[in-house]
């Protein structure tokens, strides 16, 4: 059987481009502390725990290593179309993505 490690990388969308009652919703529990230092960090950990929720991330990066090959390969978003790429035994390819 084959192995293959697989790695995803999410990323959260920015919080101002959520709904209203979407921001509510994720600042509901920062909401309830009245200590204003402690509202903050709940506040920015909750943005921060965005990237592992389906609807307010994305996936940005795949990365799989065939163990038996010893070979990588790893997919991205990129602002461009295109980017171009050169292989470990030098050859080159282009890898056209789209967001």
């Amino acid at each position: 059987m084959k192995k293959v490690i697989v790695d995803i990388e999410t990323a959260h969308i920015p919080f101002s481009m959520l709904s209203e009652s979407q921001q509510e919703y994720l600042m509901r529990e920062a909401d309830k502390i009245e200590d204003p230092e402690l509202r903050k960090l709940k506040e920015e950990d909750s943005i921060r725990m965005m990237s592992l929720y389906p609807f307010t991330a994305k996936v940005v990066v795949i990365g799989m290593y065939t163990v038996e090959k010893q070979k990588a390969s790893v997919l991205y978003e990129s602002e461009t179309e295109e980017e171009k790429w050169t292989t470990e035994d030098g050859s080159d390819f282009t890898i056209k993505l789209t967001s």
